[in-house]
Formats: C-alpha cells, structure tokens, sequence
C-alpha cells in the first residue's frame, strides 16, 4: 500500500525523533498498533453493551405494552 507524501513526511519525521530519542521505530510503530486495536476493541464493546441494553429495553417496553393493551 503506497503512502501518500505527507503520510510519507510524517513517516520520516517520526523515524527522525526516534533516532534522536534511541527509540526503536519498529517497536514503536507496533506498540501504537497495539494501543490503537485496545482502545478501539475496547470502544466497540462498551457501544455493543450499549445497545444490548437499550434493544434489551425496548423489547420489555413493549412486551408489557402487551399484557396491558
């Protein structure tokens, strides 16, 4: 997958700071992956609680609309 040139810029730069820093670029690419697919999973789990709860509300609403019609 080609970058485009200011994904290619940002590349560069972050490798520039990395060897400044003595940081690993690869290991710090992977470790933002990471955090990236833990805070998103974590994300899409609360929003599918979420919407249990409010699907699981609105079947009890109307299965007692039900019983009192």
């Amino acid at each position: 997958m080609a970058l485009t040139k200011e994904q290619q810029q940002t590349k560069k730069r972050i490798e520039q700071i990395c060897e400044l820093l003595n940081i690993d670029y690869d290991k710090w690419l992977a470790d933002k992956q990471q955090e990236f697919i833990t805070e998103n999973t974590d994300k899409a789990f609360e929003t599918s609680l979420k919407l249990k709860r409010s699907q699981g509300n609105q079947h009890n609403k109307s299965h007692n609309g039900l019983h009192h019609g």
